[in-house]
């Protein structure tokens, strides 16, 4: 309270130590007039719109990523994300939102891959609360899409036979008869070494 009977605030703006009169000179009426005065001076968020974050993350974070894993499965999620929920600014979007991809996205693609684009996105939305764009992840409060088990898909032994019969090939034959017998993937079977073989068991 200076000399003149009025309350003032006192700030720092760009270094500089400013005064401000409440033109009050009631305690009370500087006070609320403080409240307003903080409110006003806050710093605003940054608006960043989806398009422009993504350019960043993949800037930034790009390089700590396969290339498949970037442009495959993320690029995918944020193509889709932006074609059923817009390019908004990210603090801009809900719960809502993210429900609605997940219904808008499973009539096109299987529950798996939703679920594996919902993690996507779930994620780099994380990736702006920690850089401090937003303060809430849109994911957070939804959940990935149940996926119903499904049996794996065998051969039976007819089929099997059909199989040999109809392969030409010997080679052919006999990768077909191995992944049978051991039940291994391709690419195990492409990566077996004679050291992973156990000779005497």
């Amino acid at each position: 309270k200076r000399s003149n009977g009025f309350w003032y605030v006192g700030y720092t703006d760009s270094g500089r130590r400013r005064w401000k009169s409440t033109k009050a000179t009631r305690k009370r009426d500087a006070l609320l007039f403080l409240m307003e005065f903080k409110e006003a001076i806050k710093p605003k968020p940054r608006r960043v719109l989806f398009s422009e974050f993504i350019r960043e993350y993949n800037e930034i974070e790009g390089p700590n990523l396969r290339e498949s894993t970037l442009v495959g499965i993320y690029g995918r999620s944020f193509k889709s994300f932006m074609d059923v929920c817009g390019d908004q600014d990210l603090s801009s979007y809900t719960t809502r939102d993210a429900d609605l991809f997940k219904a808008r996205r499973v009539k096109h693609c299987s529950p798996t891959t939703v679920n594996i684009e919902f993690r996507s996105l779930k994620r780099i939305f994380n990736c702006a609360i920690r850089w401090d764009i937003i303060k809430e992840n849109p994911f957070m409060k939804s959940s990935p899409l149940r996926v119903p088990e499904k049996r794996p898909t065998c051969l039976t032994e007819g089929e099997f036979t059909r199989l040999q019969k109809e392969t030409a090939e010997p080679l052919l034959k006999r990768l077909f008869e191995f992944a049978v017998l051991t039940g291994m993937r391709l690419g195990e079977i492409q990566n077996l070494n004679w050291t992973n073989i156990d000779f005497e068991k």
